[in-house]
């Protein structure tokens, strides 16, 4: 039988397409991850990571997600693997049609994301970071509903309004919509555009935990305009683009506090969708701001799930492991982020009714079964338990670990309690 990683998701991306339908608009982050196994020394079929000492393959995925924050599925995850013998040889593959180039990649993501937008009444949004912005992806085709919204990564040229002369009172949080703009048209670069935008008002922004820095609520100037992206020498054409500026505020104490490694919050933002007040510009910067959730799923896949440390034979294998292990994944933070939009919902709306009558047996030793369903923050609560989360009050919420240990003891028990159920049930 041939087995794919393509093959074991399609009913997932299936499934995933299904909810996102349910939506007026849909949120697609995409990002890139080292799978890394340089200690699986006997691996067959591994590639170069970033050094020649390092190896294991890249997955390109992509995350849907509710304008609230919801995880809604997977939509595709592209693995693939570098050549050891291309190692050293950038200049080479730069010349390279974009088509066979590695950063071809965005492209295809952006075209999956766009097929949700296919029935007429969905809208998506696909949302990258700074590595998404490619002139290539900027400037390709959009179908109707399908959009885009990229962190600045290269100080491009562009065409821009030139800024008239106003007073500060002209740029207050009163204004709806930007009123320091000109008809003509200045040739400049991006960033310096950027930084010359005048502040149109203020926001908070949450941001997630990220390596050395800190989770923390920043304050926010917000500034917007509309520029035209100009294309690379040699290439022809234009894009006309919405640009967002997020430039954080800081208090002298504030920036005292800080550590060195948590420099100023600068977003430069351009999306495919009109921002034409400060509300549409907030909505932007509050879109972007959700794009942790993808970095949240890669988290769960290494520190929950431990995906790098199975020691299958073959990168083929691995592979089809980590498909198998990216919907745990998916499910996992669906639990998650549906409790805490509403924890008071019933659970049945992410567990199968076998699989909680299952969890309360196994917590409630001895006690009727309710006809109920408990609640999701419930239910919750009893997988971290079943994971060794100890709930006491100064834990807090539980993490990606404890659930994912609790989900995998909770798998066999269900399994155990499925065949119980039609062994040992009267008939």
């Amino acid at each position: 039988m041939n087995v794919s990683n393509e093959k074991i998701l399609a009913p997932h991306h299936a499934e995933t397409l299904k909810r996102c339908r349910l939506h007026r608009r849909v949120l697609a982050f995409n990002d890139t991850t080292d799978i890394n196994y340089t200690t699986h020394s006997k691996l067959q079929g591994a590639g170069y990571l970033h050094t020649k000492k390092t190896s294991g393959f890249l997955m390109h995925s992509v995350l849907t997600a509710s304008p609230d924050g919801v995880p809604l599925g997977m939509l595709t995850a592209e693995m693939w693997t570098r050549p050891q013998s291309e190692f050293g040889k950038s200049e080479e593959r730069s010349k390279r049609p974009f088509a066979e180039k590695e950063s071809a990649r965005w492209l295809r993501a952006f075209e999956a994301a766009a097929t949700i937008s296919a029935n007429g009444t969905t809208e998506v949004l696909s949302i990258g970071d700074r590595e998404n912005d490619i002139y290539e992806v900027l400037s390709a085709e959009r179908p109707k509903g399908a959009h885009l919204l990229v962190r600045v990564g290269q100080n491009r040229r562009i065409l821009a309004p030139a800024l008239a002369e106003s007073s500060t009172e002209s740029s207050t949080e009163s204004s709806t919509e930007s009123s320091t703009e000109s008809d003509e048209q200045t040739l400049t670069k991006i960033k310096e555009y950027a930084a010359s935008l005048p502040a149109q008002g203020t926001m908070d922004v949450h941001i997630a935990h990220q390596g050395s820095q800190s989770e923390r609520t920043v304050t926010v100037q917000v500034a917007f305009g509309s520029i035209t992206i100009l294309p690379p020498r040699k290439k022809k054409g234009g894009v006309r683009m919405s640009i967002v500026v997020a430039t954080e505020v800081r208090s002298a104490e504030a920036s005292a506090s800080r550590q060195e490694t948590e420099p100023p919050l600068e977003w430069i933002l351009l999306t495919s969708l009109a921002v034409e007040s400060l509300d549409d510009a907030r909505l932007m910067l509050r879109y972007y701001a959700l794009r942790w959730l993808i970095e949240r799923l890669h988290y769960t896949l290494k520190s929950g799930c431990q995906i790098e440390k199975l020691e299958l034979e073959t990168v083929e294998r691995l592979q089809n492991a980590l498909a198998v292990y990216l919907m745990v994944a998916w499910r996992l933070l669906w639990l998650v982020y549906q409790s805490r939009l509403d924890g008071q919902q019933s659970c049945e709306i992410v567990l199968e009714t076998h699989e909680w009558q299952a969890l309360f047996a196994v917590m409630h030793e001895g006690k009727s079964m309710p006809e109920q369903a408990p609640t999701l923050e419930q239910a919750i609560l009893w997988i971290a338990r079943l994971g060794g989360f100890l709930a006491r009050k100064r834990d807090g919420a539980p993490g990606v670990k404890v659930l994912w240990r609790g989900w995998s003891r909770l798998t066999d028990i269900v399994r155990t309690w499925s065949i119980a159920q039609r062994h040992f049930s009267p008939s």
